[in-house]
C-alpha cells in the first residue's frame, strides 16, 4: 500500500482500461479504485520533496528522446493473489529510467532486481479467483495499444499527476 509522499513513474495504457472495468465488475475489492491501466517502470520512486527540477528535467529529455513503443497484450497471468497483464515491449524503457536511479530497487525488491513490466489487473484474491478473472480477461485479447507518455505520480490521498512527459524521439 502506498504511503503520502510517495511517487512513481508509470506509463499509462488506455487499452487496458476496459479490462480492468471487467475485473471490477466481479471482484471489485481486487482493483485500485481511481487508478486508470498502467504499467510502473520505478515504484516506490524518490518521496516527492525529492522530485526537484533536475529530476523533471531528466524525465522530460529521456521522454524526448524516445519513440513512442507499440504495445500488446498477449496473454493474461495469474498467481495466487495477483493477475495481470505482461508488457515486455516496455523492458527497454523501464531499463533506461532505473539505470538513471539504480538505488531505487522496483517494489523494494519484492519481486528482483528486474520484474517485468506489467499492468496489474487485480491484487488480493484467491488462487481460484484469480484464475477465474485471467479466464474472464482473456476472452478479450489480443490487444494493441501504444506507450506514448511517461507520467510521474505522487501518492497522497490518491495518485496524483505530477507532470506527463510525450515520448516524442
Amino acid at each position: 500500500m502506498p504511503t503520502p509522499g510517495q511517487t512513481a513513474i508509470v506509463v499509462p495504457v488506455p487499452a487496458a482500461d476496459r479490462l480492468l472495468w471487467e475485473v471490477s465488475g466481479t471482484h471489485p475489492q481486487a482493483v485500485r479504485e481511481g487508478v486508470a491501466a498502467h504499467v510502473s517502470l520505478l515504484y516506490p520512486f524518490l518521496d516527492v520533496s525529492h522530485v526537484d527540477e533536475e529530476v523533471l528535467g531528466w524525465l522530460r529529455e529521456f521522454a524526448a528522446r524516445t519513440q513512442p513503443i507499440a504495445v500488446e497484450f498477449l496473454d493474461v497471468l495469474s498467481t495466487p493473489g495477483f493477475v495481470h497483464l505482461p508488457v515486455p515491449a516496455l523492458r527497454s524503457l523501464a531499463a533506461g529510467i532505473r539505470a538513471r536511479w539504480p538505488q531505487v530497487v522496483p517494489y523494494g525488491g519484492r519481486f528482483g532486481a528486474d520484474p517485468l513490466p506489467h499492468v496489474t489487473l487485480a491484487m488480493g484474491l484467491r488462487a481460484e479467483d484469480g484464475a477465474a478473472v485471467a479466464e474472464r480477461v482473456r476472452r478479450f485479447l489480443p490487444l494493441t495499444g501504444s506507450a506514448d507518455r511517461v507520467w510521474i505520480v505522487a501518492y497522497d490521498d490518491g495518485w496524483d499527476l505530477v507532470e506527463a512527459f510525450p515520448l516524442s524521439g
